[in-house]
This record gives structure tokens, sequence and C-alpha cells, in this order.
């Protein structure tokens, strides 16, 4: 199996190279500083490793790829990518997404060497899966990676016309949950708008009420205001009193739950995401703020 390993120096690619060397024989080095799709044309590897420290730089490594995806003349490879500790969450999202096809846990150290190989494997089999079934990895369509990496919406401003369909206001300081979300939204009758921190939501909310806000928890503000104290404050906005704020967050831990329950919140959603789960309960409070309207 013919691979392709790109981090950061060719000598934080060759230590990965040495770690897979004992069974895998066809590895290509590559660095950031080399040409992106010279180098991909030269190996055309089956599985391409992406192992930068920081985990945009992957994602960056590979939009260039799927940008001349008609002029590589090879299908697409199966995708390993390496994360931190504090990117795992992420990493995971954008392999269940399926932008990629797995992650190592890899940096600082690798805690679990053998972790890194057993991945390798998995993709051969994968690879074979593939040969066998006659099927081809397609490479991501200019609208699927525009959809990852496209621009924001426009918050709403007072002299912005109302949408038909109700307004959804996510507050989290990530662009890419900003973007996963929409993709999970994305043929939902929605308007989605979008904030990335707490004085943000809060200066949207007096500009406009949305329907529903999904908060994040650990959003972190210049003010010091995390995702509780704007719920607390966005409560405190007699005319967004009654708009539904379901908190976003990866923590489980009771102080948080009840915090958040005290500070107005009514309901929570877990990362990463579950579709069913987020449409459902989306669709369960806008369904109660329209019943309250109109009764």
């Amino acid at each position: 199996m013919r691979i392709l390993v790109v981090a950061e120096t060719l000598g934080e690619a060759g230590e990965v190279k040495q770690l897979l060397a004992g069974e895998f024989d066809d590895i290509t080095l590559a660095s950031a500083a080399d040409p992106v799709v010279a180098g991909f044309c030269a190996c055309k590897p089956a599985l391409l490793i992406l192992a930068f420290r920081e985990l945009p730089r992957a994602e960056d490594y590979f939009h260039t790829l799927c940008r001349f995806r008609t002029t590589l003349n090879a299908p697409c490879p199966q995708t390993l990518i390496f994360c931190t500790e504090q990117t795992v969450t992420r990493a995971y999202a954008l392999c269940r997404e399926e932008y990629f096809d797995d992650y190592v846990l890899y940096w600082p150290t690798p805690e679990d060497r053998l972790r890194l190989p057993m991945a390798v494997h998995g993709a051969v089999r994968r690879c074979c899966a593939d040969s066998a079934a006659g099927s081809a990895r397609h490479w991501p369509s200019t609208a699927e990676q525009e959809e990852l990496s496209g621009p924001e919406s426009a918050p709403l401003t007072p002299d912005e016309p109302a949408a038909d369909a109700p307004v959804v206001l996510v507050a989290d300081d990530d662009a890419f949950q900003h973007k996963l979300l929409r993709r999970i939204l994305r043929d939902a009758p929605l308007q989605l708008v979008f904030a990335t921190s707490g004085s943000q939501a809060l200066a949207m909310m007096k500009a406009r009420c949305p329907d529903l806000v999904l908060m994040d928890v650990n959003m972190p503000d210049i003010e010091g205001i995390n995702g509780i104290e704007t719920t607390r404050r966005i409560k405190a906005i007699r005319s967004c009193a009654d708009v539904p704020v379901i908190m976003i967050t990866g923590l489980s831990a009771k102080g948080v739950v009840a915090e958040s329950l005290q500070a107005g919140a009514a309901d929570f959603l877990v990362k990463p995401f579950d579709k069913a789960a987020v449409r459902g309960k989306i669709k369960k409070y806008l369904d109660k703020s329209a019943a309250r309207r109109c009764g």
C-alpha cells in the first residue's frame, strides 16, 4: 500500500515513518513547504497521513488537493489525521462526517504507539474492500468543500427583513461547530445566525430576538462571559425571556447542568453531535414556541 506522510517538517514526517517501517515499506515523506499537488501526483498514495500538529493545517492541505481534484488523475485516498487531546473531539466529528476516514491521538507524543499501525491496517482493509466491490473513492465536490470552509451566515441586523423560517442563533466560539451544525441542519426550514462570543450574542438578541438559541457552555469572552452567564443575561432581557436556550456542552458534570438550569436553560445537546438529537430538540422547542404564540 502506497503511503504519503505529510507533516510540518520532514523530520516530523520521518518520525511517523519510523513507527510504520517495520510493517509498511512504500512510504513517501513530504512537508508543508513542498508543493501540495505535485507531491501528491508523484506519489499517488492509497493512504494519506496528515501528521500536522494543528488540525486546521490538515484541513487546509486536504482542501487544496480537493480544489485540484480534476487534475490529480487519481482516486481520493484513505485519509488519516493526527490530533491532540484538545482537538480529538473535532477530529472525531470530521471523521464521523466523512471528511476524513480515521484519526490518531498522536501529539505531543503517541502514548499508544501501536494505534498508528493499527489504523493503517484498517485503511488497508478498507482499500481492499473497495477494490473487491469495484468502487473508487471520489474527491469531495466543490459544494461539499464550501460547506465546510465557506463564510458564516451574516448576523441579523434591525434593518434586515425577517425570514419566514424560524431563526436559530448559534452562540459558539468554534467556527467548525458552526459549519457542522449548518451541515446537520442544511435541509431544515430554519435560518441560522451565528455569534462567537457572549457579548456578541447579547447584542444580537437585543437587536432582534431569535426563535431559539443554541448556547455553548464554555464559550470564552473578552469580558469573561461564558455560556451560562450569557444565558442568565438573555433571560433578563424582557423581550427575549421566553426564548428557549439549549446548552451545547461536552461536559456532563452535575454542577454544569444545575447551574445552566438555574440560569434559564431549557435543555442540553452534548458534543459530539448526534444528528437526530439536534434536529429533534430544535423541532421540539420551536413547536412549543409556535404553540405558545398561537395560544
